[in-house]
């Protein structure tokens, strides 16, 4: 369970103060599914980057079976992020230096070694690697390089890579955004049946009806607070 006490995060703009997140207190049990909704300034990427670490809030607890996150050092943060989190990027994050195979396998890499552990060329590895190739319909892209693909395709490769390294907290910031309806229900389909599967927690961010839909629960964020 991740539980949330309080939170808070600030930003200056020039002599004015800009609180980007208020959530005075949430639960997220192991295995569930959240919307997180609300319109834009109200805070979803801010509450997601504050759940993998990537930001330190300036307020406020979250609380996880593996300690007290807002309390974490830098060395912490990042095996917490290397270890439980994948991130779907609302821009993706693809490194274009890399082909799409290498993308996809550098989440099993940044996952405490297991790539240089050789994880990457087990037999349970390239299941999982085909499995998600197979089922994101990126087969054929494995030898192009990210910016020779769409936009959507781009946003298929983000989820296999977050989903490789098989994380216990799933954090998606618009991760249908560049997708037709298809392509939404393939990445939504991929997303809840994975955590149901591996009694992870889901959370994502999302403007999208549809994407909504997905998750059984719902939590709405204001400008400023929490409704």
């Amino acid at each position: 369970m991740i539980t949330i006490q309080g939170l808070e995060k600030r930003y200056k703009d020039g002599d004015q103060e800009i609180v980007a997140l208020h959530l005075p207190y949430a639960e997220f049990d192991r295995g569930t599914q959240w919307a997180v909704v609300g319109p834009s300034g109200s805070g979803k990427s801010t509450l997601l980057h504050c759940l993998a670490g990537i930001i330190r809030a300036d307020g406020g607890q979250i609380k996880t079976g593996e300690g007290i996150l807002t309390d974490f050092d830098e060395d912490a943060l990042q095996s917490w992020r290397s270890i439980e989190i994948g991130y779907i990027f609302q821009d993706f994050n693809l490194i274009d230096a890399l082909t799409v195979k290498e993308n996809i396998e550098l989440g099993a890499y940044l996952s405490l070694g297991h790539y240089v552990s050789g994880y990457n060329k087990t037999e349970q590895f390239q299941e999982r690697l085909q499995h998600l190739l197979e089922t994101m319909d990126i087969v054929n892209l494995l030898n192009k390089r990210p910016s020779a693909l769409s936009r959507g395709e781009q946003q298929r490769v983000a989820v296999a890579r977050a989903l490789i390294k098989e994380p216990s907290l799933v954090l998606a910031d618009e991760p249908t955004a560049s997708l037709d309806e298809e392509n939404s229900r393939r990445v939504m389909d991929l997303l809840t049946s994975y955590c149901k599967q591996s009694n992870a927690t889901l959370l994502v961010a999302t403007h999208d009806p549809l994407t909504k839909s997905y998750c059984s629960n719902v939590i709405t964020l204001t400008k400023g607070g929490h409704a």
